[in-house]
């Protein structure tokens, strides 16, 4: 059974009409990825009607191609020998439906930047951030990919790039946006709840039989006790930590404010707008969109980004706002 990606749209609006409705849409081995569609959606494909289904993360497209939920057209990645590459909402861990993911992330650079007529990858991001987990390796894993290839990965904020978004952005060479970008947030956030009053007054108990004192914690029904919030923030400033390590290490390259972990947690996880993100030291440089593709455009055709710098296209007075 074809996944629905490799469907043309003939072959998946005969599919989607076939089907009983409470069938399953997707194969039987991707469980996590089950795709629900109401009977809105199945009358508008059997009417002939148009229709929208959400994409399925982040890709690189060497070739245009064809939408295969719609029969729309997809445009190449590339533009002049750029590859850009959009990372928007909040990002997941793995592969999925809704949202972007650090998987996809990670599998669309490493097509990019291996492609013969790429000189650069531009990524695009406008995400407030997404989940702890896999962030660290993805980051990693964008730089390591950089080295071994000798092309830079470049990021435009678009207009925003905050928590783990930041993270992905701090790993490229160089970190651009508008005036109004919105950039840091450099920290880690765990919401509790503690629901027993509410419980107590409804006359209900909830009772976990565990094999471990710290098993329960932050359970639903559990008291978020000092001691829970003890352990708990102690785990939220191991994974502090390493996430202000990770932007020291990427940002000292370009600037000296931000070159330590210390220097990165003073930041207090601030959100800075625009000059203030290149003052501060979490950005490079303020262009426009279409300015900033023509500086990286410039310093592919001045020095082929050997150096991974747009900076050096027009100096500092690159840096004024566009």
């Amino acid at each position: 059974m074809k996944h629905p990606s490799a469907l043309t749209p003939t072959e998946f609006r005969a599919r989607l009409a076939e089907r009983p409705r409470s069938a399953p849409f997707l194969p039987a081995t991707r469980p996590g990825c089950a795709l629900a569609l109401d009977e809105r959606l199945l009358r508008a494909t059997r009417d002939g009607l148009p229709f929208d289904v959400p994409r399925c993360g982040i890709m690189f497209r060497e070739q245009p191609g064809e939408d295969p939920w719609t029969g729309a057209p997809i445009p190449s990645s590339i533009i002049n020998g750029l590859a850009v590459l959009d990372l928007r909402g909040p990002i997941e861990h793995h592969t999925g439906w809704y949202w972007d993911n650090y998987e996809d992330l990670g599998v669309a650079v490493d097509a990019s930047l291996a492609c013969e007529s790429v000189k650069a990858t531009v990524l695009r991001i406008d995400s407030p951030g997404g989940v702890a987990a896999g962030m660290h390796e993805a980051h990693k894993a964008i730089r390591r990919a950089q080295a071994r290839t000798g092309k830079p990965v470049l990021c435009y904020v678009d207009e925003m790039a905050c928590s783990a978004a930041y993270c992905i952005a701090s790993s490229c060479s160089e970190v651009w946006g508008p005036p109004s970008m919105h950039v840091g947030s450099v920290g880690v956030i765990l919401c509790t709840v503690d629901e027993t009053a509410a419980l107590d007054k409804a006359g209900l108990a909830i009772r976990y039989v565990v094999s471990g004192k710290r098993k329960a914690d932050l359970h639903p029904g559990q008291p978020v006790t000092d001691d829970v919030l003890r352990v708990a923030q102690a785990k939220v400033d191991v994974l502090a930590a390493q996430f202000f390590h990770l932007v020291a290490k990427a940002r000292r390259r370009n600037t000296d404010a931000l070159a330590s972990s210390s220097a990165v947690e003073a930041l207090q996880a601030g959100v800075f707008v625009g000059q203030d993100a290149v003052r501060i030291g979490l950005a490079d440089g303020v262009a426009s969109w279409p300015k900033f593709l023509d500086l990286v455009r410039k310093s592919i055709s001045a020095r082929g980004m050997t150096d991974q710098s747009v900076s050096g296209a027009k100096g500092a007075a690159a840096r004024r706002t566009r």
